[in-house]
């Protein structure tokens, strides 16, 4: 994917994000949010000019995780992160949250909404996200970013 150019890899994305998960109500392909939910991320993301949106998880303008071409961001509160693909190794769910998800009935996975991304320092990013599929699908495009090495973007 390294080699592919950003609507390469937007593509690859979104069929990963396909595949394993679907659509929910605040997590979906950045072009199919509403106009007004785009401007806002757009606006608070600060992205580069050559940098496209792929895909993202809006609650509010408070609390979103957006997906790029080059990198993902957090936002919680008032503090947006910024994590390169090159910085991402991981995505995982901590143990206890995955216990307390298989113990709470039929829907077992489908409750997780808390992932962490490890980063290549060691540091651990809490994401909180949509749960059901599009949680799955969000989880697996993360590990796939962070299956790409040290190579970046």
């Amino acid at each position: 994917m390294m080699s592919l150019s950003p609507e390469g890899r937007v593509h690859r994305l979104l069929s990963i994000f396909a595949k394993t998960g679907r659509e929910g109500e605040c997590t979906r392909a950045f072009d199919r949010f509403p106009d007004t939910v785009r401007a806002t991320l757009w606006e608070l993301a600060g992205l580069a000019p050559e940098e496209r949106p792929i895909l993202a998880c809006f609650r509010d303008a408070g609390h979103w995780t957006l997906i790029t071409t080059e990198r993902v961001l957090i936002r919680a509160s008032d503090h947006t992160r910024r994590l390169p693909w090159s910085d991402i190794e991981n995505a995982t769910v901590g143990t206890g949250h995955m216990t307390v998800a298989l113990a709470s009935g039929l829907q077992g996975k489908l409750t997780l909404d808390r992932l962490t991304v490890i980063c290549r320092d060691g540091e651990a990013v809490e994401l909180e996200l949509e749960p059901g599929p599009s949680f799955i699908g969000v989880w697996n495009v993360l590990k796939t970013l962070g299956s790409l090495g040290a190579k970046g973007p």
